[in-house]
């Protein structure tokens, strides 16, 4: 069925903002006496939400919870000076959004504070999205299928004319628990690998790749 919804993730997927998450994870990391943490490594742990980020890359630090919230108070004051030092949105996207026929969304698992800010700041807000949620936005984040289920009931559309886009494993395995067609970005931040275990609908190299797939669907 020809889609009428698309979903789509945002860090690795609209904008490119490795960078600034690189530069305020390890401005944590110099500010706790660490090394610097190589920039794949932090890439490769994007997209799961600020908690998994701080466990993925700082387990020594965590004794309890109260560190953990300790380290994600600092990581959000290191990534709030830096959130729009370098990133952007990839090449295609304002063109993209701005003649999209289809309704749109933008479903994250970054804190929606830094979600909306970001946003804001490349002047994608205007565009018009049904929903625009990020991780703590509802009471479940991706991969539960609640948020998804809440975008399509907000724009009126069936799991058959919805399309999850994204690079990451909470977006395709998000997709497939709800049901709905997924469109995995191999130009993100997850190994090609590691999401291809999660059976995505279709793949695309670059986003310019995506107008002439959703025409051949």
């Amino acid at each position: 069925m020809k889609p009428r919804l698309l979903i789509f993730d945002l860090d690795g997927t609209l904008i490119d903002s490795a960078g600034d998450i690189v530069t305020a994870v390890n401005g944590l990391a110099v500010s706790r006496g660490l090394d610097p943490i190589p920039a794949g490594v932090i890439k490769a742990a994007i997209g799961e939400g600020l908690k998994h980020l701080i466990r993925d890359l700082f387990p020594d630090q965590l004794a309890g919870e109260g560190f953990l919230a300790e380290l994600e108070r600092d990581l959000k004051r290191f990534y709030g000076r830096h959130l729009l030092d370098t990133t952007k949105p990839f090449p295609g996207v304002t063109g993209f959004l701005a003649a999209a026929p289809e309704k749109i969304a933008v479903l994250s698992n970054k804190l929606e504070e830094f979600v909306l800010a970001a946003m804001r700041g490349l002047n994608l807000d205007p565009y018009p999205w049904v929903r625009v949620y990020g991780g703590d936005s509802l009471a479940a984040r991706k991969p539960d299928p609640l948020p998804f289920l809440e975008i399509m009931r907000a724009a009126g559309v069936s799991k058959e004319e919805t399309i999850m886009i994204g690079d990451g494993i909470p977006d395709i395995e998000g997709a497939n628990r709800c049901g709905i067609r997924s469109i995995a970005c191999a130009y993100g931040y997850t190994d090609r690998d590691r999401l291809g275990r999660h059976d995505p609908t279709a793949w695309i190299e670059s986003f310019a790749d995506l107008r002439p797939l959703l025409d051949s669907l």
